[in-house]
């Protein structure tokens, strides 16, 4: 057998294991890692201090739902407005 390096000796993780965000500490199921890392990136694309509005109270995924939410009904006002959607 050959020598392997040690990053390739761990051990699998299961889809259910709880994990540790690398950016902000934050307990979460593997399966959910990469929408959770996802929303860091959203943020930071937009300069989006998330601290500050974590401290504010607001929970990330409260505010990346609003975000959606807002998006949606733009596109569907633009549609109204071209006259794709009645």
């Amino acid at each position: 057998m050959l020598d392997l390096p040690a990053h390739l000796t761990v051990m699998k993780l299961k889809a259910d294991d709880l994990i540790e965000c690398h950016l902000c500490e934050k307990q979460c199921r593997l399966r959910d890692m990469q929408n959770h890392v996802g929303k860091h990136i959203l943020f930071s694309m937009r300069n989006i201090d998330e601290k500050v509005l974590l401290r504010l109270g607001a929970k990330v995924g409260d505010i990346v739902s609003s975000i959606k939410d807002l998006l949606l009904k733009f596109c569907r006002l633009v549609l109204i407005l071209v006259g794709f959607v009645g």
